[in-house]
Parts: C-alpha cells; sequence; structure tokens
C-alpha cells in the first residue's frame, strides 16, 4: 500500500509541477487581472472592506457619542447591524439560487441585480442617516441596520 501510495503521489507531483508550467505559460494573466471586470471587482472590495472596517471600529463611538445611547445598550445597538447582516445575507443568497435554478435569471443578470440592491440601499439609508439627530435614535439605528446589513 504505501509503495502504491508513493507512486501515485510521485506521478501526481511530476504532473503537476509540468501541468502549472503550462497553466503558468499559456495562462495570459495581465489580461486577466487588467480586465474591467477585475477591476470592478477589486474596486467593490475594496470599497465593502474600508465601509466594513469603518463602521467596526466608528460604530460603537458613534452610538455612544452622536444618538446619546448609554453604554449597556450600545453593545445591542452596536451588533444589531452585524446580527441583520448574516440573517440577510443568507436569505438573499436563498433568494438568488431559486431564481438562477428556476431559470427567472441568469447567473449574471442576479450578480447584477443584488450587486446592485447591496449598494443602492446602504447608500441611500446611510445618506438618509446623515440628517437623523440623536433626537430620533430608533430611526438612526434602524437606518444603521439597513446600511450595513445589505
Amino acid at each position: 500500500i504505501l509503495l502504491v501510495l508513493k507512486l501515485n503521489m510521485n506521478i501526481f507531483f511530476a504532473n503537476f509541477e509540468t501541468n502549472l508550467k503550462i497553466l503558468i505559460k499559456e495562462t495570459p494573466w495581465k489580461e486577466l487581472f487588467f480586465s474591467k471586470p477585475c477591476i470592478a471587482i477589486y474596486f467593490a472590495h475594496f470599497t465593502s472592506n474600508t465601509g466594513i472596517y469603518i463602521f467596526l471600529t466608528q460604530l460603537p463611538s458613534f452610538i455612544k457619542d452622536v444618538l446619546k445611547f448609554d453604554i449597556k445598550s450600545n453593545g445591542l445597538a452596536s451588533a444589531l447591524p452585524y446580527i441583520a447582516s448574516s440573517l440577510l445575507n443568507t436569505i438573499f443568497g436563498i433568494v438568488s439560487d431559486k431564481l438562477i435554478s428556476s431559470g427567472k435569471l441568469s447567473r449574471t443578470n442576479s450578480r447584477k441585480i443584488f450587486g446592485f440592491i447591496g449598494f443602492i440601499i446602504p447608500i441611500l439609508a446611510l445618506i438618509w442617516l446623515s440628517f437623523v439627530t440623536c433626537a430620533q435614535p430608533i430611526l438612526a439605528v434602524s437606518l444603521l441596520v439597513i446600511g450595513i446589513s445589505f
């Protein structure tokens, strides 16, 4: 058994090295990495991750200092957008898969539509949030939930 395993590993790694050389040589890496779809993905991930990290670091301070929540209710208010995000990501993933598998939407159109929804709704919610005062804490937290969870 060990001999067979060793022979199979030698064949695998010998073929792997050859196939890897062919893959590296024949793949147009520069055109791939600098294509419009890849650049769009880079931009989308960069802006999404930047927004997430800003919210992760600044949200508790915003809720405490601007919305005037006490520290005990600040924990739940800070966690609520991320709980909603987990639920909505799962729900919209299932909806998207159902639309694709039923043939109502192509994979490309599904990605475009759900990507658009995932960008436009948070933008509108966060713009609206900039006009909310500390006298409207429920509205502010609701807009935060909408802005972060999509």
